[in-house]
């Protein structure tokens, strides 16, 4: 491919070389050589040795051809550092040459890429190129090295960004670089651009790190920003037994925390609890108004929230009293209202509405001139509202035919193993099997009546009472069976209305009811539990029973909590007992079980 400098020998000694360029055979006549021979174009070289004593040799030859190569390929850009991708274009000077190329740093060949047009170079590469050409030796390999160094894409950023948290956090992640995509990993991994694409939020409920790049067109892929997540959630906010509000007695209250292991801190003046502040080891009393806040600690666990209960105590007013007692009066009468509270204000109604502060206020006795219902209850500063006193007054110019309004004496009584203790009838006294009696000596009209009594069953069990009417033939000796006869059971031309402690045969442990002819009185029977009054309470129960004539009313009250209760039934008395009078009194019973029942009051006017 290049002029060559051509040396003939010959191994004879002595002998002389002649030669030709032309091709021709050469004689002792061609040119002698003497030197070397310059060989620039193709042609071929043809010598003899002649010596001394020696034949002419043959003929040597030698046939060089002189092929030069085509011109070494140029590049445009030439090769350097760039801050953008290249677009390469190659040439060659020599006329019809093909270039062929490569892109990773090899030699080209003939087999290598041929180049038809310019070749667009993003990154860090060395290009070469040949040309090859007909009449031509192939050229020398051109080459070009670019360094292509791209602007980097911005590190992700995380938004909220690393850090401990209480919570699941919804991590927003985002990019500086225009139009770039961001990869990420959630395992602590280097993200690729085979990792997941970013599309939106990414909740982050545990404890982890999430790692990102970015990728945009014309940028080095960014480096991986890394963002650790601690997600401690915090423990359970602890509960309160009883919840706070307002109690009329002090309350044992019980805290206790639904996160396994934790351990409870508590304070009782409103301030925030601390892993300072008490340990909570069993139920608090609060015995006066105070705030309770209490935090729950657990390993693994960041501290609660903080749990609290206001709890106020207010004790109850006592319910106000009436002076004279509810009754059957025939002359209007003058009533005080008093209440033991200190400092309490009474409020009160005469139409039997239910009084509230913002009823009249009782400031001096009044006069209850017509049959009416006068209720009242006390305000004091720090207590509770009572509960309502009710005193049910009947005027009426016709006396009680039975006065017992204010005590029980016996006269006018025939007690049929009953007695009188301290004023009051007592029909049984606590022992067992007891069935008593106690009845108004002289028959009254049973046409049309009004009774009230008070009553009291203390140490209550079993059996119970009855208010009864009856023309018996044993007349004021009249006494049923005990147990749940409630010394009433198997008492002729009688009616009763029941007060039951004991369920013989499923009518409940709280009923009334209404019997006829001495029937036992356990069922029919109507249960008084849904209205709150509770025979077994030993609260003072006040008895309201009317007949018309066909319709025998009673209405029953707790005059310690007002609860009331009333219930009714058609009957006719006087087809009952043969004629329109008839005894009326009381029977009581015990069996097994006992309870002490008294009568303390009781009047009886036929209307």
């Amino acid at each position: 491919t290049s002029a060559q400098t051509v040396t003939i020998v010959d191994t004879t000694a002595g002998a002389t070389i002649y030669y030709t360029t032309n091709g021709t055979a050469p004689t002792t006549s061609s040119a002698v050589y003497s030197g070397p021979i310059s060989v620039a174009a193709t042609e071929t070289i043809n010598a003899i040795a002649a010596a001394t004593g020696y034949t002419t040799s043959a003929v040597g030859s030698a046939a060089y051809t002189i092929t030069t190569p085509a011109a070494t390929p140029t590049f445009s850009p030439v090769a350097g550092t760039y801050t953008s991708a290249q677009t390469v274009t190659i040439a060659d000077t020599t006329a019809g040459a093909a270039i062929y190329y490569t892109t990773n740093g090899t030699t080209p060949t003939t087999s290598s890429a041929v180049y038809s047009g310019p070749v667009t170079v993003s990154a860090t590469e060395t290009l070469q190129a040949i040309a090859a050409a007909t009449g031509f030796a192939n050229s020398a390999a051109g080459s070009a090295a670019y360094t292509i160094n791209l602007p980097v894409a911005a590190t992700p950023t995380f938004s909220p960004g690393a850090g401990t948290y209480t919570s699941a956090q919804t991590v927003a992640i985002a990019d500086s670089t225009s139009g770039a995509k961001i990869y990420y990993t959630t395992n602590g991994t280097t993200p690729t651009t085979s990792s997941t694409v970013y599309s939106g939020p990414v909740t982050v409920g545990v404890t982890e790190t999430l790692n990102a790049i970015a990728v945009a067109s014309g940028y080095t892929n960014s480096a991986a920003g890394s963002a650790a997540y601690t997600i401690t959630l915090p423990a359970a906010m602890p509960v309160f037994t009883p919840a706070g509000g307002t109690y009329t007695t002090a309350q044992s209250v019980t805290i206790t925390d639904a996160t396994a292991g934790a351990t409870i801190y508590y304070t009782t003046n409103g301030a925030t609890p601390t892993a300072a502040s008490t340990v909570y080891s069993g139920p608090v009393s609060v015995g006066i108004s105070e705030t309770l806040n209490a935090i729950a600690l657990a390993s693994g666990f960041s501290a609660s929230p903080v749990g609290t209960a206001a709890y106020t105590i207010s004790p109850i007013a006592a319910m106000p009293t009436f002076s004279p007692a509810a009754g059957t009066y025939t002359t209007a009468q003058t009533v005080t209202i008093s209440d033991s509270t200190a400092g309490a204000a009474i409020y009160y109604t005469v139409d039997g509405s239910t009084p509230t502060s913002a009823s009249t206020v009782y400031a001096a006795p009044i006069t209850v001139s017509a049959t009416e219902t006068v209720k009242a209850i006390a305000v004091a500063s720090g207590y509770t509202t009572s509960a309502v006193g009710s005193a049910a007054y009947t005027i009426s110019a016709t006396l009680p035919a039975i006065n017992f309004a204010s005590t029980f004496t016996s006269t006018g009584l025939n007690l049929v193993g009953s007695k009188i203790v301290s004023g009051a009838l007592q029909l049984t006294d606590g022992g067992a099997g007891e069935g008593r009696a106690a009845w108004w000596t002289k028959k009254v009209s049973v046409q049309k009546f009004t009774t009230d009594f008070n009553f009291q069953q203390t140490a209550a069990t079993a059996d119970g009472m009855t208010f009864a009417i009856q023309s018996a033939p044993a007349g004021v000796w009249a006494v049923g069976g005990n147990g749940a006869s409630l010394g009433y059971g198997g008492m002729a031309a009688s009616v009763a209305v029941k007060f039951d402690l004991y369920s013989n045969a499923g009518e409940g442990a709280d009923s009334t009811g209404f019997y006829t002819n001495g029937a036992v009185p356990t069922t029919p029977f109507v249960d008084m539990t849904s209205s709150g009054v509770n025979l077994h309470s030993g609260d003072i129960m006040h008895a309201h029973v009317t007949y018309d004539g066909t319709m025998l009313r009673l209405t029953l009250t707790d005059t310690v909590t007002n609860a009331s209760f009333t219930t009714s039934t058609v009957v006719n008395i006087p087809t009952l007992v043969g004629g329109n009078t008839a005894y009326v009194g009381f029977t009581g019973a015990t069996g097994g079980a006992t309870a002490v029942q008294n009568v303390l009051s009781w009047t009886y006017t036929v209307n």
